[in-house]
């Protein structure tokens, strides 16, 4: 089945979604907020073990558990922004984290092969890596697009 575009469908404003795709994507997102709020509950409380149980005071694990403590809750907060559907917002994560996040994902398997520590890989680890820099390539495009547009994070 095709659909004819005539040049005046062009011109005409979108369709609103009826009630039942609206209802399916306001389920579908509530639950996709609630278990990744489950999840960043889990990484808090098990973040919150080498801050409690170490007794030597502030350490390499009282340190690791503090950063990923502070991550659950920026998690937490996207859980939110989830839920509550931010109208008119584009998406959960800023460009400039979206950017961050390509240099990492471009940066650290280029950096893994020029320190050496590659030699024990299989061609599967080295077809992630691959893969791992054009998502890379991906997120900056995603990033330059929503800098770009009148969506703002």
């Amino acid at each position: 089945m095709t659909m004819d575009v005539t040049p005046d469908d062009e011109d005409r404003p979108p369709r609103p979604w009826t009630r039942r795709v609206r209802i399916a994507v306001a389920l579908l997102r509530i639950a996709t907020g609630v278990s990744i709020g489950l999840v960043a509950l889990f990484c808090f409380a098990v973040s919150l073990i080498p801050m409690l149980l170490e007794p030597r005071g502030p350490g390499h694990g009282w340190f690791s558990g503090a950063v990923l403590a502070c991550a659950s809750i920026w998690v937490l907060s996207l859980m939110l922004r989830l839920i509550f559907n931010r109208p008119n917002h584009g998406g959960l994560l800023p460009p400039w984290f979206l950017r961050l996040f390509a240099v990492y994902l471009v940066a650290f398997p280029i950096f893994i092969v020029l320190t050496g520590r590659d030699a024990s890989w299989s061609l599967w680890q080295y077809a992630q890596a691959a893969l791992a820099i054009l998502s890379g390539f991906g997120y900056w495009g995603i990033a330059a697009w929503r800098k770009a547009s009148h969506i703002r994070a």
